[in-house]
């Protein structure tokens, strides 16, 4: 049934993405439709004919960077993190990257700009993909996560994982670059009832970061989309 959808979609015209954009991601599909449901292929194929700047739905989006769609930096939507991400850090280190998701998207754009350093990938979900520039971990991240060498933290929209890495970089003193998502992620259902706008737990989420972080980082929060937490040790 996957191949007879994405069949399906191979013949139909496109308006906003190109015959040859059409291909790759269908290409992509096809090469790891065994790692995505029926119901997901058809809903992407469904949402893929965008304006791939104004696309929304993460997973084309990361097919996009696979597929090296994005030609105009100014309006590739991962980019925009990385900008704020230089202001206060160089690439050159060993970073953790949390929730990336099906394909790793931020990673490899911050692969692109290190010149030195390691790039580590922690995403339960995260395809087959064949990268040696990256370290691969199909895994949660997790309080028990080892971090013996690394040297900082970065997440854009790492939902569950959000808490687990702000303890992590305070317990263990790493530096944090941490895109929060507009999700409401407490565990305890009365609390998520009664406070699930999302701002709720994006402030309880900065102060759970001032209130751990003893050894007197200096922190910040910097206004997007949603807010950017950021840990830079003295």
């Amino acid at each position: 049934m996957k191949e007879e959808l994405l069949k399906q979609y191979a013949d139909k015209e496109t308006k906003y993405i190109t015959p040859k954009q059409k291909e790759k991601v269908i290409a992509f599909l096809t090469k790891y439709k065994d790692h995505y449901s029926e119901e997901t292929i058809d809903f992407l194929l469904n949402e893929m004919d965008k304006d791939i700047y104004e696309q929304e739905i993460a997973l084309l989006r990361q097919i996009f960077v696979a597929s090296n769609f994005y030609e105009d930096d100014s309006k590739n939507p991962y980019l925009k993190y990385l900008r704020v991400f230089e202001e206060y850090f160089s690439y050159d280190q060993n970073i953790v990257d949390v929730g990336a998701g099906r394909f790793p998207a931020d990673a490899t754009l911050l692969k692109e700009r290190q010149k030195s350093g390691t790039i580590a990938v922690y995403d339960p979900n995260i395809l087959p993909i064949e990268n040696k520039d990256l370290i691969i971990k199909k895994e949660k991240f997790t309080l028990q996560t080892d971090l013996t060498g690394q040297d900082l933290l970065f997440g854009i929209y790492p939902c569950e994982a959000t808490e687990a890495m702000i303890r992590k970089a305070n317990q263990e003193h790493k530096n944090l670059f941490l895109g929060l998502c507009g999700c409401s992620h407490y565990n305890d259902y009365e609390i998520f009832f009664l406070h699930k706008d999302p701002r709720n737990w994006q402030e309880d989420m900065y102060y759970l970061l001032r209130g751990t972080n003893q050894d007197k980082s200096e922190i910040k929060v910097v206004e997007s989309e949603y807010p950017i937490l950021i840990k830079k040790l003295k």
